[in-house]
C-alpha cells in the first residue's frame, strides 16, 4: 500500500554508478534508509532533492521488516530559498542533520521531534534578515530536551550552575563538570525562548562555542550514541 509522508534528508551516500542510499527522518516511519536507484543519472535531477537537510515528500510502500526501503515518487515539501547555497545556513543545516543522526533511533516515529526539526530547517531556509549564530545552539538544546536530555530546574542566584552529571541547576561547582554561571544563565534563556527572540540573546562567539561544546558533552555523558560531531569544527570556524 502506498503511503505519502514528509521527510528530512539526514545523509546521502553514493551507491553504484548511478544510485544513492539516503537516510531520511520521516514523519510517519521515523528514520529509514532508502535506495534511490538511478537518481544520479536522472535527467530530472532527482539527486538534488536528496541533499542533506532537504525537506521532501515521498510516496513509498513501507515494509517494516526491511532494512532498505524504496520510494516511488519524491518532491520538495516546501519551496527552497537559500539553505544549500548560503554557506552559513548550509553549515548549520549539516550540523543539525548530524545531531539528528546521532540522537534518533531507527524505525521509531517521533512526532514532536519531527515537527520541531522540520520547522527549524524551514525557518533556517527562509530567514534572511536576522543573525543566525544562535541557531545551532538553540537547535541542539531543544532537540536534546525532546530526546530526553533535559536540563532540570531554574537558573537563580542560589542555583547559578548546571551539573553535567544530572542536568540540574545547582549551587555547587564540580571541576570539569559544572557549567559556569554566566553560561548557565544564557543556556536557561535559550531554553525559555522561541526562534524569533534569539536575536535578543547576545552571546560572544567564544561563550557560544563553550556552551555548545558543554551541551554536546552533556548528551554524550548520558548517551552512548552521541559520538563525535564531525561538522562542529567547520561550523565553529564559520561562526567565529
Amino acid at each position: 500500500m502506498l503511503t505519502t509522508t514528509k521527510g528530512i534528508v539526514l545523509r546521502s551516500v553514493k551507491y553504484s554508478e548511478s544510485s544513492l542510499i539516503s537516510t531520511i527522518f520521516t514523519e510517519k516511519f521515523g528514520v529509514q534508509s532508502y535506495l534511490a536507484r538511478g537518481v544520479r543519472k536522472n535527467k530530472t535531477n532527482s539527486a538534488s532533492l536528496l541533499q542533506t537537510s532537504a525537506l521532501i515528500t515521498i510516496e513509498t510502500s513501507h515494509h517494516p521488516h526491511k532494512n532498505l526501503q524504496h520510494f516511488r515518487n519524491i518532491q520538495r515539501a516546501l519551496p527552497q530559498n537559500s539553505l544549500h547555497e548560503n554557506i552559513l545556513k548550509n553549515s548549520i543545516a549539516i550540523f543539525a542533520s548530524e545531531v539528528l543522526l546521532r540522537l534518533l533511533p531507527e524505525n521509531a516515529p517521533l512526532q514532536d521531534m519531527f515537527d520541531f526539526s522540520f520547522n527549524f530547517f524551514s525557518l533556517l531556509d527562509k530567514e534572511e534578515n536576522i543573525p543566525l549564530a544562535n541557531f545551532p545552539l538553540y537547535f541542539i538544546i531543544h532537540i536534546g530536551n525532546l530526546a530526553g536530555y533535559r536540563i532540570q530546574g531554574d537558573f537563580s542566584s542560589s542555583t547559578p550552575y548546571i551539573n553535567m552529571q544530572d542536568g540540574n541547576f545547582t549551587k555547587e561547582t564540580i571541576p570539569f563538570s559544572t557549567l559556569p554561571a554566566f553560561h548557565s544563565e544564557k543556556l536557561y534563556q535559550l531554553l525559555q525562548t522561541g526562534y524569533h527572540q534569539l536575536i535578543q540573546i547576545n552571546l560572544p562567539s567564544k561563550i557560544r562555542s563553550e556552551i555548545l561544546e558543554w551541551y554536546i558533552e552533556f548528551i554524550r555523558t548520558h548517551s552512548q550514541h552521541m559520538g563525535e560531531i564531525k561538522s562542529l569544527k567547520v561550523l565553529q570556524a564559520i561562526l567565529h
